[in-house]
C-alpha cells in the first residue's frame, strides 16, 4: 500500500508530458496503422464478446509495444482488456496512465481500489482504507480520498460498525463536496435517526451542491421547505427545477402541477390562483373560438374542432380554483368555480359511460369506479359551498344505494350534509369517530368551529390544522380561511422562518448554473497538425474548464459531461463522405471532478480507426475534414445529431490532406519500390495497389497480371524485413475479401504476401496474421496446435476461428467498401472508446 502511495504522490506533482514528434518512425507508422486495424476490426464484430475485445487487446498490445508514448492507443488498450477480463493487466496499464498523465483522478481511484480489494480480510482493507485518509494519503486529490473513504465507510456497514460508518461516511463528504453518493447517503443516514428539518434541509444542501443541475434534488428541497411552511424558498428552489427540467425535456404530471398550483397559492394567495386558472381557461376557449370562426369563414369542415365549452381544466385544478375561491368567501367567485367543477365532472361521467369514447385499456369497473368518485368529488363540492343542497342530497342517496360506495367516504358525506343541515354537533361526532389521521375528517371539524359563529377559535383551529398539513391543498385551504377569520395576524411559525433564512442564503449560482451551459463550463477543440501526410493522424486537443464558482463533478451523469460524440465532416475534392465509421463516441473519464477555473485537457487521435484508413486510400484526390465535438450528444428529430442538455459543441479545423504526391505511379513505378525501394517506398507502393484495386480511387485499376507481380515482389522481398516493417505491409496491402479480382485467386490459393508471412518467426506478425488476414475457419493457420509454444497465439487462433465459423463480419472478411452519399448516420464508439455504436 505505501508503495502505492509513493507512486500516486510522485506523479501527482510530476511535470507534464512533452508534445509527442510527428509520428515519423516506423514504430509510430506501425503502431498506428495497426491501432486503426484493431479498432476496425471489433466495430465489425457488432455485438463484442470479451473474446473479441482480447482480439482487439492483443492487437493494441503489439501497437502500444511500438509506442509507449501513444496515450490514445494506451486507453484503447486498457479499455480493451478491461473488456476482456483481464483485470491484471488492466492495473498495469492504469500504473502507464498515471505515468503519462499525472492529473487522471479516475485512474488514481482504479489503481487504489484494485490494489485494495486484492486483499483478503476486511480488516485489512479497513486499515488500508485508513492509511490513504490518514497522512499516508494526504499527497492524493481529495476526490480520489473522497471515493476510497466512502467505500470504507460501506466496509464499516457491512461489518455492523454504526460509528465506523457514520464517520468515514462524513470524512467522505468533508473531503470533496461534488461526492454526490456520500452527500446522498448521508442524507438518507441522518433522515432515518434524527428528525431535524434545519439539519435535513443542510444535507440536502449538500446534495445539490455535488449536482446542482439534477431536478429531482430542486424538488425535494422544495417539497421539504413547503412541508415546514417555509413557502417563499420553496417556490425558489422549485423555479430552479422548472428551469432545468425544461431545459432538459421533461414534463410535470398531474400531481406536480397541483403542487405548484399549491405554492403558488401559499406564496401569492388565493386570488393568484384563481385568476391564473381563469385566465388559463379563457384564454384557451378564445382560441378556440377564434379557430372555429376561421375554419367557417374558409368553409373548413369543423365537426372535429373542439367547441369553446368543451375546453376544461381537469379535476384537480377544478377543485384547486374551487376551494382557493371558497377560501376567499367571495360568492361572485364561489359560484362559477362551482358550476365548472360541476360541469366538469359531469362531462367526464358522460364520457366514462361510453366504452367508445373512453379509454380503450379502460374496463367496466375502471370507469364505474371513477364515476362514483366524480359524484363523491361534486357532493362534497355542494355541501362545502353550502350551494346546490337539495342536489346534493339527491346524489348522496344515489352513492348511499351503491353497495361499491366507500363507508368512511358516506360518512365523512353524511356528517358534512348534517352540518349543512344546521345539526353541527352531529356533524363534529360523526367526523371525530373518523380519528386525527384522518385528513379530511378533521378539516371538516374546522368547518364545524366555523359554522359556530366564533371567529377566533374558528381561527385558531384552521391555522392548527394548517400547521400540520403545510404544503398540502387542504393545508393552504386552511391557512387561508384562518388568515381571513383571525382578528389579528396569525405569527410566524419559528421553525418556518429560519428555513426561510437557509434558503435565502443558498447562492446566487443555483439559478445561474440552471441557465446555461456556458455558465458553468467552456469547451474549446484544437486540431493539430492542420495539414497532413499519408499515414498520418490529427491530433486533437479538447479543453474543458470549470467556470462556475464552486467544484464541479466530471462524469458521463455529472454536471461536466464527459461522453463526447466526434462527428467529422469529409470532403473528398467537391464529394462528401459519410459511413457510420465517421461518428465516433469518446468518454473522457480523466477527472473526478474540477476545481472552480480549473482544467483539464485531452489529447486522441480522432482518426484512429476505418477513417484514417479510409482517407489514406482516398489518396488522388484532395481531402478536408471538420469535426464538430459534442458533448453529451443526443439525437434530434431530424436524425442529425446536437449537444445534450446542458453541454456544449465545439469545432475543429478545417484539416486538409492534399493529394498524394504519389498518386500518379506507374505500375512499373511501384515494382521498383516493392522490390528494392526503401521499405517506406514498399509500403507506398502497396498502399497505392489497396486504393486501385478496391476502387477508391477514379486512377485505373491494376490487371490482374499487375497485381499478381507486386504481391509476388513483396512476398519475396517479406522476410528480409524487420518485424515492424512487416507489420506496416501485412496492415497495407489489401485483403482478398476486399478485391473482386483477388477473390478468384483465394479461392485457389493463399495471397503469395499471406503465405510468406505465415512463415515469419515474429510472435507479433503471427498475431497479425492471425486475427487480421485468416478468413477461413479451416484455415491451417487456426489450428492451435500449431502453436505450442506460443500460448497467446494458439488462444487467439481458436477465437478467430470460433468466430469465423459463426460467420461473425470481422477485417478479415471485410467486403469491398462502396462509396455512399452523405446522410445522418448512427455513431460508433471509438476516439478513447471502443463500445459499440448506440441507438440514441
Amino acid at each position: 500500500m505505501a508503495g502505492l502511495c509513493v507512486l500516486v504522490a510522485a506523479v501527482s506533482s510530476a511535470p507534464a508530458q512533452p508534445k509527442p514528434q510527428d509520428p515519423e518512425t516506423p514504430e509510430q507508422l506501425a503502431s498506428r496503422c495497426l491501432a486503426r486495424l484493431a479498432v476496425s476490426d471489433l466495430r465489425l464484430v457488432g455485438a463484442p464478446k470479451p473474446t473479441d475485445f482480447r482480439v482487439t487487446a492483443e492487437l493494441l498490445e503489439i501497437a502500444h509495444r511500438l509506442n509507449p508514448k501513444d496515450e490514445t492507443v494506451l486507453r484503447l488498450l486498457l479499455e480493451a482488456q478491461n473488456n476482456a477480463g483481464n483485470a491484471a493487466r488492466v492495473d498495469e496499464l492504469t500504473r502507464e496512465i498515471i505515468r503519462l498523465d499525472p492529473l487522471d483522478t479516475v485512474a488514481q481511484l482504479r489503481l487504489i481500489t484494485a490494489r485494495i480489494r486484492q486483499l483478503q480480510r476486511a480488516d485489512d482493507r479497513l486499515a488500508a482504507y485508513d492509511r490513504y485518509l490518514g497522512k499516508e494519503g494526504e499527497a492524493i486529490d481529495n476526490s480520489v480520498r473522497s471515493r476510497l473513504a466512502l467505500d470504507a465507510a460501506l466496509l464499516a456497514r457491512e461489518r455492523g460498525d454504526a460509528e465506523g460508518f457514520a464517520s468515514r461516511l462524513a470524512r467522505a463528504v468533508e473531503l470533496d463536496a461534488t461526492n454526490k453518493d456520500a452527500a446522498s447517503l448521508a442524507l438518507t443516514f441522518f433522515s432515518e435517526r434524527v428528525d431535524d428539518p434545519v439539519g435535513k434541509l443542510e444535507l440536502m444542501l449538500a446534495v445539490l451542491n455535488a449536482d446542482p443541475l439534477d431536478p429531482d434534488t430542486h424538488v425535494l428541497i422544495s417539497r421539504h421547505l413547503s412541508e415546514h411552511g417555509a413557502y417563499k424558498g420553496s417556490k425558489r428552489f422549485r423555479l430552479v427545477a422548472n428551469t432545468i427540467r425544461n431545459n432538459v425535456g421533461l414534463q410535470s404530471d398531474i400531481d406536480e402541477e397541483v403542487e405548484q398550483s399549491v405554492l403558488l397559492w401559499n406564496t401569492e394567495g388565493p386570488r393568484t390562483l384563481v385568476d391564473r386558472l381563469n385566465s388559463v381557461v379563457s384564454q384557451s376557449r378564445e382560441n378556440a373560438f377564434r379557430t372555429l370562426e376561421a375554419a367557417k369563414r374558409d368553409r373548413l369542415p369543423t365537426d372535429k374542432l373542439p367547441q369553446p365549452i368543451e375546453i376544461r381544466l381537469n379535476m384537480s385544478n377544478e377543485w384547486l380554483r374551487f376551494l382557493a375561491a371558497h377560501s376567499l368567501a367571495e360568492p361572485d367567485l364561489v359560484r362559477p368555480a362551482l358550476e365548472e367543477l360541476v360541469e366538469s365532472a359531469r362531462r367526464e361521467i358522460q364520457v366514462l359511460a361510453d366504452p367508445e369514447k373512453r379509454a380503450p385499456e379502460m374496463t367496466e369497473a375502471e370507469a364505474a369506479a371513477r364515476s362514483r368518485g366524480l359524484r363523491e368529488e361534486v357532493v362534497t363540492a355542494r355541501l362545502l359551498a353550502g350551494s346546490e343542497l337539495e342536489l346534493a342530497a339527491q346524489e348522496l342517496d344515489v352513492l348511499r344505494a351503491d353497495p361499491a360506495a366507500d363507508p368512511i367516504k358516506l360518512r365523512r358525506l353524511d356528517a358534512l350534509s348534517r352540518l349543512r343541515a344546521g345539526q353541527a354537533d352531529t356533524a363534529a361526532a360523526q367526523l371525530a369517530e373518523l380519528g386525527p389521521d384522518d385528513a379530511v375528517a378533521q378539516l371538516g371539524l374546522c368547518l364545524v368551529e366555523e359554522s359556530r359563529g366564533d371567529a377566533a377559535a374558528s381561527a385558531a383551529k384552521y391555522d392548527a390544522y394548517a400547521r400540520s398539513h403545510r404544503g398540502t391543498l387542504f393545508g393552504a385551504y386552511a391557512a387561508s380561511r384562518a388568515q381571513r377569520l383571525s382578528p389579528k395576524p396569525i405569527p410566524a411559525d419559528p421553525l418556518a422562518t429560519r428555513l426561510e433564512t437557509i434558503a435565502a442564503a443558498a447562492p446566487a449560482w443555483i439559478e445561474s448554473i440552471a441557465e446555461s451551459p456556458r455558465r458553468f463550463q467552456s469547451l474549446t477543440v484544437k486540431a493539430d497538425p492542420l495539414e497532413l501526410r499519408t499515414f498520418e493522424d490529427v491530433r486533437m486537443a479538447v479543453t474543458i474548464r470549470n467556470l462556475s464558482p464552486i467544484p464541479l463533478g466530471v462524469g458521463s451523469d455529472r454536471p461536466i459531461n464527459s461522453r463526447f460524440l466526434i462527428a467529422p465532416n469529409v470532403m473528398v475534392a467537391t464529394d462528401p463522405i459519410a459511413t457510420v465509421a465517421l461518428l465516433q463516441v469518446a468518454s473522457f473519464d480523466r477527472r473526478l471532478r474540477l476545481n472552480p477555473r480549473e482544467e483539464f485537457r485531452v489529447a486522441l487521435s480522432p482518426d484512429i480507426g476505418p477513417i484514417g484508413m479510409l482517407l489514406d486510400q482516398v489518396y488522388d484526390k484532395p481531402a478536408r475534414i471538420r469535426y464538430r465535438v459534442l458533448q453529451g450528444f443526443e439525437m434530434l428529430s431530424s436524425g442529425a445529431y446536437d449537444a445534450g442538455p446542458y453541454c456544449l459543441s465545439a469545432d475543429a479545423g478545417p484539416v486538409l490532406r492534399p493529394t498524394f504526391a504519389k498518386a500518379t505511379a506507374d505500375v512499373a513505378t511501384i515494382i521498383r519500390w516493392v522490390q528494392n525501394g526503401t521499405p517506406r517506398e514498399m509500403i507506398d507502393g502497396l498502399l497505392l495497389l489497396r486504393g486501385r484495386d478496391t476502387n477508391l480511387v477514379d486512377l485505373e485499376l491494376f490487371s490482374t497480371d499487375d497485381q499478381r507481380r507486386v504481391f509476388a515482389e513483396a512476398a519475396a522481398r517479406f522476410p528480409s524485413l524487420e518485424p515492424v516493417w512487416q507489420i506496416m505491409v501485412l496492415a497495407v496491402a489489401t485483403n482478398g475479401s476486399q478485391s473482386d479480382l483477388l477473390m478468384p485467386m483465394r479461392e485457389r490459393v493463399n495471397l503469395p504476401l499471406d503465405e510468406a508471412a505465415r512463415q515469419a518467426t515474429s510472435p507479433d506478425v503471427r498475431t497479425v496474421i492471425i486475427c487480421l488476414r485468416t478468413d477461413k475457419p479451416d484455415d491451417p493457420m487456426l489450428d492451435p496446435a500449431r502453436y505450442q509454444n506460443d500460448p497467446l497465439n494458439a488462444a487467439l487462433a481458436q477465437i478467430v476461428r470460433d468466430r469465423l465459423t459463426q460467420q461473425i463480419p470481422c477485417y478479415a472478411n471485410l467486403p469491398r467498401p462502396q462509396r455512399a452519399p452523405a446522410q445522418a448516420e448512427k455513431p460508433a464508439d471509438g476516439a478513447g472508446s471502443l463500445a459499440q455504436p448506440t441507438d440514441r
